[in-house]
């Protein structure tokens, strides 16, 4: 059976950007060049130009590849069914994505460092879309809460992500680092359960400035505000 129209070269393109990824990772855009790619990806100079055009498009592309994968892992969370360890499996599901992304997402914090945000495109595109998964997930919760509470586990964990098995094993107090990776999951998974199942406790600040009271409601607090500033005026002043 002939190969589909365009397998080759979507495969080549794939393998030019795994062969980047790490590149970029390690030592940065400026750390990098084209030939450094062509070494490590087996092609030549021309396959990687006529793919990507130029190197800094190539490490665009790398990034890109990571955040088109993420939109496949948010359609895999959608679709988990609400049984007793969901928080289990979302959390196991992203642990082991990360892990799987450990250059791209490097490259995603680089670009976080740089600007203390994301891009604008890849927050409005990537990162709020992630977030309001969660708040479908859980939607009996406090939707804005929600999306503090996950930004808070993604933080978590990335940083365990990208930490190497025997910075892992050595936080987790065990030899083996397989057994260090579960235990890492599983208390993400448990932080998770209380940061998400956990009822919403907002401070009476911060509730009275995420909801703007009703006419009814500010009428009724300004009556009462003075009526009991009247009351204060009438008070004698304390004796000295």
């Amino acid at each position: 059976m002939p190969r589909p129209v365009g397998a080759d070269a979507a495969r080549t393109r794939s393998r030019i950007r795994d062969a980047a990824a790490p590149l970029f990772a390690a030592h940065g855009l400026d750390g990098v060049s084209i030939r450094d790619v062509v070494s490590a990806a087996g092609v030549s100079v021309a396959m990687v130009n006529h793919h990507f055009g130029s190197k800094e498009d190539l490490y665009t592309a790398v990034i890109d590849a990571m955040y088109d994968e993420l939109a496949a892992l948010q359609h895999t969370l959608l679709a988990l069914p609400p049984t007793p360890d969901l928080v289990d499996r979302a959390v196991g599901l992203t642990f082991g994505f990360a892990r799987q992304h450990q250059p791209a997402i490097r490259l995603t914090l680089y670009e976080v460092l740089a600007a203390g945000e994301l891009p604008a495109a890849r927050r409005n595109r990537w990162l709020l879309p992630f977030l309001d998964t969660v708040t479908r997930v859980f939607p009996r919760r406090d939707k804005a809460e929600l999306r503090f509470r996950a930004q808070s586990i993604v933080f978590l964990i990335v940083r365990y992500a990208l930490a190497t098995p025997a910075e892992i094993a050595r936080i987790a107090g065990l030899s083996s680092p397989s057994l260090a990776l579960a235990r890492v999951e599983e208390h993400l998974a448990a932080l998770a359960h209380v940061m998400l199942e956990e009822p919403v406790k907002w401070s009476s600040t911060t509730a009275s400035a995420s909801a703007p009271p009703s006419p009814t409601s500010s009428a009724g607090s300004s009556r009462s505000t003075g009526s009991s500033s009247s009351r204060r005026s009438r008070r004698p002043p304390k004796s000295r």
